[in-house]
């Protein structure tokens, strides 16, 4: 009997779980079917969002006028300074006579022409606490003129195409360069780089190789091809940027026109198809992940970015101080029997500001009982009264303990990731020893390189042994390398508890001023950051000028390559006047409007 019944047992078992399977079966293809509504749904509305907002953004006249300046910039691209030698397009086109005297004079002309009139219209669509900037997709339809143009205001991308054969061919690109893939490759390469070998990340290398093989090994396609990843990421910026900005409690539209709209965003992230756009992009991105509590993705975003450009550890900076103020704000909700602060997604829920502290304005948790501390926007620490606890803890309200904890945990995270990247790449950490490369060219823009040029020219026209006048370079970079690793230890210790996003974007700055070499684009990780988090009227003027000054500077450039040195400085002259006449209100205003319900400063 007993038999009977386990058997019998046995077969309803059976029995049930035949005559659920088809009700799973069918659940699931419900389930599938609502996924893909909803999906679909989501893309059309999407979509829909994105028509609307193009449509926005052309119905600006700045907006139009900005378009029109990038065509010219891409008419002139044409030319000599852009353009590699002997270069097969123009053979075949017939369009030799571009490079004739003549033709560089119109192409010099309309690049500046060009130039101007973005930076006209940038400045024009300033946000201010009465008017709004132009719409996102602006940055799109501006750099549509260019999406075929040559690389323009750098020859990197043909550095990119060679070092991205280099991967295809089974070398190492950290021990070899372009001359060792001769030909076309090695001879749109310039000069200067030609017997270097690549100092960037693993991640930037693969990028190009896959970029070589799509391109089917065509060196000018795979130079311009290399724009299709700095337009992502330019994109990525885009979304991440105005987002980070919320979450700080600064103006989105502010972000959006200093960090996206800006021109040498699109002159050389675009134009140039520099490897700094993905990392400028993936910073923003790990920072944005960090203010909402999600600290190891932050990590390993950051060790990402840095397997396209490695100064993104220096956003590592601002993490760890956004690690630290959430795990102080987690404390304070547990022992105030709260819900976790950081749990929430939202911009406007009780998480916006629980770990986020910006330069010069506190950020204010909406949780009606969250204490701040000494205008840091981070709770205190237990005990902070007594002198023991006054003396380990810093500006911010979070102890010296716990933040060095977290600061040695996020990088930590960083560098297992970035290790694996290195390894799952198969190029390893060859870039190392590659530091050095850029400081082959002496760049004037770097002001230790300036003051030790100048004191090389000064030796050496009092006669100086050669020796001795060539030391003033050397020993002025050193000082700036020392100037920057101790500013960089201060940011980290004294100043990122309370002021996460403006330590890294201080970093960068220290970087790029005291380092060897400066490039424009290499201000644009601070212009990103500065856009996101400054509430500080000088910081944003600060941040426009630059922006002149390097656009300005870009412009004359290629009137010196182009051979017509006359008309840049005619161009330039008229361009300063101009804006002097007009400081007050393209210059000076203040950047805004700042969302009401962030508690930041007007």
């Amino acid at each position: 009997m007993t038999q009977v019944d386990h058997g019998s047992s046995e077969d309803a078992h059976a029995g049930a779980s035949v005559t659920r399977g088809p009700g799973l079966i069918r659940g699931r293809g419900v389930r599938w079917r609502d996924l893909s509504r909803r999906a679909g749904a989501a893309l059309r509305a999407a979509t829909a969002t994105f028509g609307a907002d193009l449509r926005a953004a052309w119905a600006l006249t700045y907006v139009r006028h900005g378009m029109w300046g990038m065509l010219l910039l891409a008419l002139g691209a044409m030319t000599p300074a852009f353009l590699p030698p002997d270069l097969w397009l123009l053979d075949s086109l017939g369009l030799q006579w571009l490079e004739d005297g003549g033709s560089r004079v119109l192409g010099t002309g309309l690049i500046l022409g060009g130039v101007a009139l973005v930076l006209h219209a940038w400045l024009r669509l300033r946000p201010t606490d009465t008017a709004d900037t132009a719409p996102a997709s602006t940055w799109l339809l501006w750099s549509l003129p260019i999406l075929l143009a040559p690389p323009l205001f750098s020859r990197d991308a043909y550095s990119y195409a060679a070092q991205g054969l280099i991967v295809d061919r089974g070398m190492d690109p950290y021990t070899t360069g372009p001359i060792s893939v001769p030909g076309e490759f090695a001879d749109n390469v310039d000069p200067v780089w030609l017997y270097t070998p690549a100092p960037y990340g693993p991640l930037a290398l693969q990028v190009q190789h896959l970029v070589v093989d799509c391109t089917l090994g065509n060196a000018y396609v795979a130079a311009v091809a290399m724009r299709i990843p700095a337009l992502i990421a330019v994109g990525i910026l885009a979304l991440a940027l105005p987002r980070l900005a919320r979450r700080l409690g600064r103006s989105d539209r502010g972000a959006l026109w200093l960090g996206v709209l800006n021109p040498l965003v699109l002159m050389h992230l675009v134009g140039g198809n520099h490897n700094d756009a993905m990392m400028i992009a993936l910073v923003a991105v790990a920072l944005l992940f960090a203010t909402r509590g999600w600290i190891v993705a932050a990590a390993l975003t950051i060790a990402v970015a840095a397997g396209f450009k490695q100064t993104a550890v220096l956003a590592l900076i601002g993490v760890a101080g956004l690690a630290a103020a959430s795990v102080a704000a987690k404390a304070q909700a547990t022992r105030e029997g709260r819900p976790d602060p950081t749990a929430a997604t939202s911009p406007g829920s009780a998480s916006a500001a629980s770990a986020t502290v910006t330069p010069n304005a506190p950020v204010t948790s909406t949780a009606p009982t969250a204490p701040k501390s000494r205008g840091a926007g981070v709770a205190a620490t237990p005990g902070a009264g007594s002198r023991r606890a006054r003396f380990l803890t810093l500006g911010s309200g979070v102890a010296l303990g716990p933040y060095l904890v977290q600061a040695v945990r996020v990088g930590l995270v960083s560098l297992v990731g970035f290790t694996v990247i290195s390894a799952v790449s198969g190029l390893g950490w060859g870039w190392l020893q590659n530091l050095s490369v850029p400081m082959q060219m002496r760049s004037l823009l770097a002001p230790t390189t300036f003051l030790g040029s100048a004191g090389n020219v000064l030796l050496t026209w009092l006669n100086v042994d050669p020796q001795i006048a060539a030391m003033p370079v050397p020993v002025m970079q050193s000082v700036g390398a020392f100037i920057a690793v101790a500013t960089i230890v201060w940011l980290t210790v004294a100043v990122a508890p309370a002021h996460p996003v403006g330590a890294a974007a201080g970093a960068f700055a220290i970087v790029t001023v005291c380092g060897p070499v400066v490039q424009p684009w290499y201000v644009l990780p601070v212009l990103a950051l500065v856009g996101a988090s400054a509430a500080s009227r000088r910081s944003v003027q600060l941040a426009v000028w630059v922006t002149i000054v390097l656009t300005g500077y870009s412009a004359f450039d290629v009137a010196l390559s182009n051979g017509v040195v006359v008309v840049g400085i005619a161009m330039v002259v008229y361009a300063v006047a101009r804006l002097v006449r007009s400081r007050t209100d393209l210059v000076d205003a203040p950047l805004g409007p700042q969302p009401d319900a962030a508690g930041a400063r007007r």
